[in-house]
């Protein structure tokens, strides 16, 4: 990352922040490559409505109900099908259906949704940029297991951002206790 001119950083982080997510489960990556395409997109739209004078709540219901429908599926979906037998009093067998859980898809999911309610009320502006969005949704960091930042919280550090000894010393730190919190 260090080694890297500036302009090439986000990609970096993009690719480490996928290798580290292969490293885990590599089926679901196509999965998450399409919520960060899809969210990039319904914020572009979100924020072209709002610039036209429409609200762009259409297009925040689409997200919502794609983000939220993503993560029912994949965490809830027997929940939801063992109840409607159990409410139809075994009249109705559903076989069990066996899909695995993607890795973070929960953290990235609310992420996806924060940013998308964001540009929405304009507390955020709509990125441009492709790859900050990437960035902000992939960063393997907090991919697993949060905490769920806002976009407008971290937007400038994908642009400006220093990295001197100094830093990479505290965060080298910081990563280290962290790491020795999960392992302990």
């Amino acid at each position: 990352y260090t080694l890297v001119p500036t302009k090439f950083q986000n990609i970096v982080l993009v690719l480490g922040s996928l290798c580290f997510y292969v490293l885990g489960v590599l089926r679901y990556l196509p999965l998450l490559l399409l919520s960060v395409v899809v969210n990039y997109v319904l914020a572009s739209l979100i924020g072209q409505s709002k610039v036209k004078g429409s609200q762009g709540t259409l297009w925040l219901i689409f997200g919502l109900i794609y983000n939220l429908g993503l993560l029912f599926f994949f965490k809830y979906t027997n929940f939801f099908l063992s109840g409607v037998e159990a409410l139809v009093r075994g009249r109705i067998h559903f076989p069990e259906v066996t899909v695995g859980l993607p890795l973070g898809i929960s953290f990235y999911t609310f992420t996806s949704i924060s940013y998308l309610v964001d540009v929405y009320r304009k507390d955020s502006f709509v990125e441009k940029k492709f790859l900050n969005v990437a960035t902000y949704l992939c960063m393997f960091p907090q991919l697993l297991s949060g905490p769920i930042t806002r976009y407008s919280e971290i937007s400038g550090q994908f642009t400006e951002r220093t990295c001197t000894p100094a830093r990479f010393e505290s965060g080298l730190k910081i990563f280290t206790v962290g790491l020795g919190y999960k392992v302990i």
